[in-house]
């Protein structure tokens, strides 16, 4: 599965690290959110791609960047088009969702 990091801070629960991405193998979407290495949500099976943010911000009422929610519905098409590497690839971004590392196996 595609793995596209962010660390943000949150009204409520303070700096929360969100791992969001699109699973080929279930051709799914998913969010996790993780504070002080412990996880504290994950999202339900089935998660459509416009529920991303939407979970984020309902949940931790932040907004999640709208360049890191394009990059994980990327995942999907690139899928879609035959690319066999989604299951092979780690963005991390800082805050403001910038692509600051990106890993590819």
């Amino acid at each position: 599965m595609s793995q596209h990091i962010i660390s943000l801070p949150t009204p409520g629960d303070g700096l929360v690290e969100f791992t969001m991405g699109f699973d080929p193998r279930l051709e799914d979407f998913f969010v996790n959110a993780l504070q002080d290495g412990e996880g504290i949500y994950m999202s339900p099976p089935n998660l459509d791609q416009q529920d991303i943010g939407v979970v984020i911000k309902e949940r931790f009422r932040v907004d999640l960047p709208e360049t890191v929610l394009q990059a994980v519905i990327q995942d999907a098409i690139d899928f879609r088009f035959g690319a066999s590497d989604i299951g092979r690839r780690l963005y991390m971004y800082d805050a403001l969702g910038v692509l600051q590392e990106l890993k590819k196996w």
